[in-house]
């Protein structure tokens, strides 16, 4: 490998680190699909239909949030296709607004979001019987307020009251799969001749 080529490795290794560690430093807002508020780690929030009727609990978890917070101002879409928002169960010590027009929550004492944390419930009723009649694929997305100055959920740092932006992030109802089957190598290089 000539110096250049390994030069050029370097850098593309030393961007690629510091982009990852500045993403690392931000904070998310994110829809869970229970009462896990660690399930996100381990992958993608997935969620699928429940039957039609039924009702189930769905968690706004806050996470990687370095500083305490005294509120958050956010708003969320979903298909009424797949679900409608049934009740709120606040967490927060008051709150202001709905859901889909955009709510805010507040807290007297500072809470802690470096850690995953559950922030607030909301109680749905599904109206889909089964992920295999739906198109595949639907965004279940945290936005910011219709308030907000910019294009980032604000939460309000504690105790000085400064705004700290977080990125609203996007779960997936019915997501699609992929089918597989097994096979032999030459079966597959013969799909390819």
């Amino acid at each position: 490998m000539s110096r250049i080529s390994k030069a050029l490795v370097a850098a593309v290794l030393v961007v690629g680190c510091a982009t990852g560690a500045a993403n690392a430093q931000w904070g998310g807002v994110q829809v869970v699909f229970g009462d896990d508020p660690n399930y996100f780690l381990t992958g993608p929030t997935l969620g699928y239909c429940k039957g039609i009727a039924v009702i189930d609990t769905l968690s706004v978890v806050a996470f990687n949030i370095s500083e305490p917070i005294s509120g958050i101002s956010f708003r969320m879409d979903y298909d009424f296709q797949l679900m409608m928002q049934y009740a709120d169960i606040v967490l927060a010590d008051s709150s202001s607004g709905y859901l889909s027009a955009g709510i805010e929550l507040f807290w007297n004492e500072p809470v802690y979001a470096s850690e995953p944390t559950i922030i607030h419930k909301i109680q749905v009723v599904w109206t889909c019987a089964d992920c295999d009649l739906q198109d595949g694929n639907v965004p279940l997305t945290v936005y910011p307020h219709p308030s907000a100055s910019g294009s980032f959920v604000e939460a309000t740092r504690w105790p000085d009251g400064e705004i700290i932006n977080v990125l609203g992030l996007t779960s997936i109802v019915c997501p699609e799969t992929i089918g597989v089957e097994q096979s032999t190598w030459g079966a597959i290089k013969a799909l390819y001749q």
